[in-house]
């Protein structure tokens, strides 16, 4: 993708506002985008006001971020960032007067938390669903895209051609096939139990199968979702482990714990001579307190004949 802007300033919040609804806008610095196909697109800049942002913007169908997944946690280092200053514009094409993301989603929500205007570089063509895809891998210079992102992207495809296969969407996305699998298992995953961890993006392919389990067992005992969140109590700084016990506690999921056979006492001389004997499946072990050395001798033997199978009359 070649792009052709003229001189300007360094972006920045030193930038004058150019609201999309003042007369200004026409002023705004265009941009010309040479698009993979050859095909070139006129982009134009402006900065929508921080009380607008939420409403006026939102991600594009083809973006790969899941919006849920964007947690003030998760973010805080960009929020602090673009706090102070924006130092990439938002890709985005305008729908009916909103502005789509194609890349910078991540901004996009950090702007809504920190309070502050975005910017956004757009443009008003209207772009295919190729254009959209090759552009947003283009652009996509961020954090890369997690295992549920990628996730959702899978399942789309299923969605829109049914018989298309896991390993052909491997193939046509340069994936193994066991990442797709593991992908989609993780997207499958209901968002108000991803909404209880600080950072969902960070979830491992072994934390994801861990909480797909338990979600089953929920199923299993027919306990409503809404139950299980009210149970889970999450305070900041939780880790993602931790919260995992949290949901399997909340679904009263035990980890299967391995009872011990108590040592039984056959022998008791006194208080400090005795023996007892503990027996776990085919494994016997026995205790001698304050036995003397002959004694054990004599017992040593004893046993070697009983193994032997010359037990003394």
């Amino acid at each position: 993708m070649e792009v052709k802007p003229p001189r300007k300033a360094p972006i920045g919040r030193s930038i004058g506002e150019l609201s999309p609804f003042s007369s200004n806008s026409q002023q705004a610095v265009s941009y010309e985008y040479t698009l993979h196909n050859g095909r070139k697109v006129m982009f134009q800049k402006v900065i929508v006001p921080a009380d607008q942002v939420e409403t006026l913007t939102f991600a594009h169908d083809m973006n790969k971020r899941i919006a849920a997944d964007l947690t003030r946690a998760s973010l805080s280092l960009l929020i602090n960032s673009i706090a102070r200053q924006q130092y990439q514009p938002v890709i985005a094409q305008r729908i009916k007067g909103k502005y789509a993301a194609l890349d910078g989603t991540r901004r996009r929500q950090a702007a809504i938390f920190a309070g502050v205007g975005l910017e956004i570089l757009f443009c008003d063509e209207e772009l295919t669903p190729a254009e959209v895809k090759a552009l947003s891998k283009e652009l996509q210079t961020a954090k890369e895209h997690s295992i549920r992102d990628n996730g959702r992207v899978f399942a789309t495809l299923l969605s829109d051609d049914p018989m298309k296969t896991q390993a052909e969407i491997a193939e046509l996305e340069g994936f193994t096939q066991g990442y797709v699998s593991k992908a989609l298992q993780a997207w499958e995953i209901p968002q108000e139990i991803i909404n209880l961890f600080e950072f969902p993006s960070d979830l491992t392919f072994s934390q994801f199968a861990e909480i797909s389990k338990i979600i089953k067992v929920i199923i299993g005992k027919k306990i409503p979702l809404e139950e299980i969140i009210l149970l889970t109590e999450v305070k900041p700084g939780t880790s993602n482990d931790e919260v995992i016990d949290f949901i399997r506690e909340a679904a009263e999921i035990n980890k299967v714990v391995k009872v011990t056979a108590k040592p039984k006492k056959f022998l008791e001389l006194n208080a400090k001579k005795w023996a007892n004997s503990k027996r776990v499946k085919d494994k016997t072990t026995i205790t001698l307190n304050r036995a003397t050395s002959e004694e054990y001798a004599l017992i040593e033997a004893y046993i070697v004949k009983v193994m032997k199978g010359t037990k003394e009359s």
